[in-house]
């Protein structure tokens, strides 16, 4: 605000975060990140050959293979998300991200101008900064809980002209 700059928060809200990770994804990042040999097959081997199933009304259903997300309740869990969203920070040029485990927050802000055309702008240039970051989404099979993404834009109580 000091600057003459509206500050603008979005608050991304992943939709069962934990539980939409894809293995094979996040063991490429393992291998970007200079993870390797027996360390990799490490990880590997806790992400996979896991089962599940259901009890309900003492009846069981049939085991069927996890091929997505990390154990739940784990205290690798937490990382191993932060490691899979980590290059999230490379999707856009106009935002900057906070990431604490799934809560990720977008940060930028917006130039103020009395030019109409300059507030268009910045606008343009948001949603595309914004479809950036959803592709990254997508190509890294994450989705956004609509209902629960929020954007603020801060601003003090003087009328800005």
């Amino acid at each position: 605000m000091d600057r003459n700059e509206i500050p603008l928060n979005i608050y991304l809200d992943l939709s069962k975060a934990f539980d939409s990770l894809d293995h094979n994804i996040l063991l490429e990042k393992f291998k970007h990140y200079g993870i390797q040999n027996k360390s990799l097959e490490l990880l590997r081997s806790y992400l996979t050959n896991r089962y599940q199933y259901v009890t309900f009304d003492n009846k069981e259903s049939n085991l069927l293979p996890i091929k997505i997300g990390v154990p739940q309740g784990s205290i690798l869990g937490p990382l191993l998300f932060i490691i899979y969203i980590n290059d999230m920070v490379y999707a856009s040029e106009l935002f900057k991200p906070i990431i604490y485990a799934d809560d990720t927050t977008l940060l930028t802000s917006i130039r103020t101008a009395k030019a109409i055309d300059k507030y268009k702008t910045e606008s343009e240039n948001i949603n595309i900064e914004l479809s950036k970051v959803t592709t990254w989404l997508q190509l890294n099979k994450l989705s956004l809980n609509c209902e629960k993404t929020k954007a603020m834009i801060f601003h003090t109580s003087q009328r800005i002209s």
